[in-house]
């Protein structure tokens, strides 16, 4: 385990104990991995432009297409991420330090959040 998760498993193991898990500590330690968590505010169109968000609409290009399904269905927009704005001390090297990263799911039914021509 790296050094800088030692303060965080042990507040980890000491959850586990509380809730009678303790026995199950040592493997759940093992296969932990750093996160960041991503909080969700309102969207504001006028102040969030440029910035990273869950929902909402993306930032592109007025003639960048909507990412689509292989079958031409209109990807649902979740989140934009402004790489820059990452802890990099956190993701290290597994994420770029700069650009965005936008994420879009494929829905069962008709994508919300698209916008048409």
């Amino acid at each position: 385990m790296s050094p800088d998760l030692t303060e965080d498993a042990r507040e980890y193991t000491d959850m586990l104990d509380e809730a009678g898990l303790g026995h199950h500590a040592d493997a759940l330690l093992a296969a932990a991995q750093v996160s960041v968590r991503l909080v969700p505010r309102p969207y504001d169109p006028e102040v969030d432009a440029g910035r990273s968000r869950i929902s909402g609409y993306p930032d592109m290009a007025p003639d960048a297409p909507w990412p689509t399904t292989q079958d031409g269905r209109h990807l649902a927009f979740v989140a934009q991420i402004d790489l820059a704005e990452m802890p990099h001390d956190v993701t290290g090297a597994r994420l770029p330090t700069e650009g965005w990263l936008h994420l879009f799911l494929r829905r069962r039914r008709a994508a919300v959040g698209h916008r048409s021509g």
